[in-house]
């Protein structure tokens, strides 16, 4: 009988271990609504604007994550991206729709040769993405997520008004 309790213990915290925001993370291993301290952030950029010293699950061709958070909506944007030189951009640009298209399906209208951004709307199978940037600009190329919360982070004590300095950082 001993035995079979210590088992359902361990088997219990398993189970808590497994749901765990991490277990339940969209894009780089992050969550909508995550709390500052569930994050390992670094350098505060701007207000509520942190970079990441370390994304959860970071993507292999993205270097840097700079996430946004609100007093009272946690988590609400991420954008993980990497510096690039000469000619790189077309190609870790195809890299990264790839990775988009593997994990959501095909889009709708693909980024046009040459474009510096491009923002799609949100389908179903998004789990709390509201919308997806693949972007270049100022030498690196990215991808920025905003979770459905994204509103409530506008007006958040944090961040201060939209107009703000780095309010339009993510």
């Amino acid at each position: 009988m001993r035995v079979r309790v210590e088992q359902l213990i361990a088997l219990l915290l398993a189970a808590a271990a497994a749901w765990s925001p991490g277990a339940m993370a969209g894009p780089f291993g992050l969550a909508e609504g995550q709390r500052p301290g569930d994050l390992s952030l670094g350098e505060n950029v701007a207000p509520g604007h942190f970079m990441l010293m370390e994304a959860p699950s970071p993507h292999p061709e993205l270097k840097e994550y700079l996430v946004r958070l609100g007093a009272n909506s946690g988590l609400c944007s991420v954008i993980g991206y990497t510096p690039i030189l000469g000619n790189e951009a077309s190609g870790k640009l195809a890299v990264l729709l790839g990775h988009l298209e593997g994990k959501y399906g095909l889009f709708g209208d693909q980024p046009k040769s040459g474009a510096r951004k491009w923002v799609t709307s949100k389908p179903e199978n998004w789990d709390g993405v509201e919308s997806i940037t693949l972007f270049q600009s100022a030498g690196r190329v990215g991808l920025g997520y905003r979770f459905s919360n994204y509103g409530d982070c506008e007006f958040d004590p944090l961040l201060g008004s939209p107009d703000a300095p780095g309010a339009d950082v993510l």
